[in-house]
């Protein structure tokens, strides 16, 4: 994605970095959350979020997904999001910053 302008945290304005959606929005519409946003929002801690966007689970599983959110990998032509399990290469979305506020 070329054009960041419309890829902004709707909690906090945050833009040039990493965001998440909730995973039942696939839409151009998709309300979009940084790290930090997406987790206040789910309760989850990502004290322990790393620089690619995975963290550990208190269980010890490791994972991407913030509560129901999930990495926001815009898809270029139509406007809308990949599905988790159609990801593109990812190299875009790993160079972003993780989060603008932790």
């Amino acid at each position: 994605m070329d054009d960041l302008r419309s890829y902004v945290c709707s909690g906090c304005d945050a833009s040039g970095y990493k965001l998440w959606r909730n995973i039942f929005d696939f839409g151009c519409s998709a309300r979009l959350l940084c790290a930090s946003c997406a987790a206040e929002k789910e309760e989850v801690n990502i004290d322990k979020l790393k620089d690619d966007g995975i963290f550990f689970l208190e269980c010890g599983l490791q994972t991407d997904q913030i509560g129901s959110f999930v990495p926001a990998i815009p898809m270029r032509k139509s406007g809308g999001y990949w599905n988790t399990s159609l990801f593109p290469n990812m190299d875009w979305w790993n160079k972003l910053p993780t989060t603008a506020i932790l």
